[in-house]
């Protein structure tokens, strides 16, 4: 960490090698790309074409990237579809184990497409309310 309290360029490094992991566990196909220090792209899908569109109907998968490089820091979800129940959540849950001890280290932005799965909630309101020790920024299509 930065005096700043900010996460390195190296940190930002192992906290994207430690996403990539946790997702390989859960993926056959994982994609881990560096755009210059402190920027990171990780991709993960069920399809060797790395298909991560949400509402597909060929594969899993989950797109992000993570940065040290915005205001605050920032780990931006761009894409998550899941074709099985609770692959979306173990997904989240390979970023969030990641994450886990430096919950403030970076706000988690995402665009919410998900549908409304109970209590007029979506999928991803349900993920955020139950992990209220990180900063979201949702935003809804």
């Amino acid at each position: 960490m930065t005096l700043e309290g900010r996460p390195d360029d190296r940190q930002v490094e192992t906290t994207a090698s430690a996403i990539y992991l946790n997702l390989r566990r859960l993926q056959p196909y994982v994609t881990l790309q560096s755009y210059g220090p402190g920027f990171w792209e990780i991709i993960a899908s069920t399809s060797p074409k790395m298909i991560v569109k949400a509402g597909n109907d060929k594969a899993s998968g989950i797109s992000l990237m993570l940065t040290n490089r915005y205001d605050p820091p920032e780990l931006y979800i761009e894409e998550i579809n899941s074709l099985r129940v609770g692959m979306g959540a173990q997904m989240v849950g390979a970023i969030i184990d990641a994450l886990k001890y430096q919950p403030r280290a970076f706000q988690i932005r995402l665009n919410d497409r998900s549908p409304i799965v109970r209590d007029d909630l979506t999928w991803w309101q349900h993920i955020i309310s139950a992990h209220p020790e990180f900063t979201w920024v949702r935003t809804q299509f």
